[in-house]
C-alpha cells in the first residue's frame, strides 16, 4: 500500500487532505506486518500527517525515512528511532564517486569534459551524487 501512495504524483498527494491520506493507508495496514519506505521527505506537516496513520498493532512494523531536511528528522525521532546522519564527502571521495558513476570503471575522465565535470562536482558541495547528476554526467561523456 506505501508503494501505491508513492506512484502518485506529488501534486495529487499534496491536494489530499490529512483524513484521506489516514483512511488510504489505515485502511490496509491495519492487520500486516509492514516495512514502508518514504525516500526524500521535505515536509514534517506532511510526515506527520502520515505518523498518525501508521498503526502500532505490535506486528514489529518499520518505516525508514529519508530526508535533507533537519526538521523532518528531528520530527521522526522517538525512544524506538534511530537517525543515521550522512556525513558529506571530500572533495576526493566526490570526485571520485562522481567519475565512477560517469565514466567506464578504470577509465578516466575525458579532457574536454573535466572542468564541466569539476564544477558539478563542486557544485554538489560534498553529498552524494544525486541521480539528476549522474544523468547529467553520463549525458556530458556521450556528447
Amino acid at each position: 500500500m506505501a508503494k501505491g501512495l508513492m506512484t502518485i504524483p506529488s501534486t495529487k498527494v499534496n491536494s489530499l487532505s490529512e483524513k484521506q491520506l489516514q483512511e488510504m493507508f489505515l485502511s490496509d495496514l491495519q492487520e500486516l506486518k509492514f516495512l514502508s519506505v518514504f525516500n526524500d521527505v521535505w515536509n514534517a506537516i506532511l510526515w506527520d500527517a502520515i505518523r498518525l496513520t501508521l498503526p502500532r498493532n505490535g506486528h514489529g512494523n518499520r518505516v525508514v525515512i529519508t530526508t535533507h531536511n533537519h526538521g523532518v528528522a528531528s520530527s521522526v525521532v522517538d525512544a524506538k528511532s534511530y537517525v543515521h546522519w550522512l556525513h558529506l564527502l571530500s572533495s576526493k571521495e566526490s570526485w571520485a564517486l562522481f567519475c565512477k558513476k560517469a565514466f567506464t570503471e578504470g577509465e578516466p575522465c575525458p579532457k574536454e569534459v573535466k572542468e564541466v565535470a569539476q564544477e558539478i562536482v563542486r557544485k554538489c558541495k560534498g553529498e552524494p551524487c544525486p541521480k539528476e547528476v549522474k544523468e547529467v554526467a553520463q549525458e556530458i561523456v556521450r556528447k
